[in-house]
């Protein structure tokens, strides 16, 4: 799912342009309250599947530490996103941050278990 962010936030920059060459990105779809939203749904579901692996005892519960905060930060990259250009340049950086932590956390739950 964190991927799945990175590839959203990423689509925000080149809406206008995609719209006016007839491209129909999610981004454009969407536009820029439904792409926010669907960011914010794609960040939650990858904390849901981690809590599911919790519910289900296939992980520890200390391990929705990390993606907790990680989804924290997401709604703050998510605010950010229909901000100026510099914000949506924070969002997008933010949120290769959020992916990068998030993998290296599933390693680490990976080792742990």
């Amino acid at each position: 799912c964190w991927i799945a962010a990175v590839l959203t936030v990423n689509e925000i920059p080149d809406a206008a342009a995609d719209r006016a060459a007839g491209k129909r990105t999610l981004a454009v779809r969407f536009g820029p309250r439904g792409t926010q939203i669907l960011y914010g749904a794609v960040q939650g579901a990858a904390f849901l599947f981690l809590a599911g692996g919790v519910v289900q005892g296939r992980l520890p519960a200390w391990g929705l530490a990390v993606p907790a905060l990680l989804l924290v930060l997401a709604g703050r990259a998510a605010a950010e996103m229909g901000k100026s250009r510099e914000d949506l340049i924070g969002a997008i950086k933010l949120t290769l941050a959020i992916h990068a932590g998030g993998g290296v956390w599933l390693g680490v739950l990976a080792m742990a278990a």
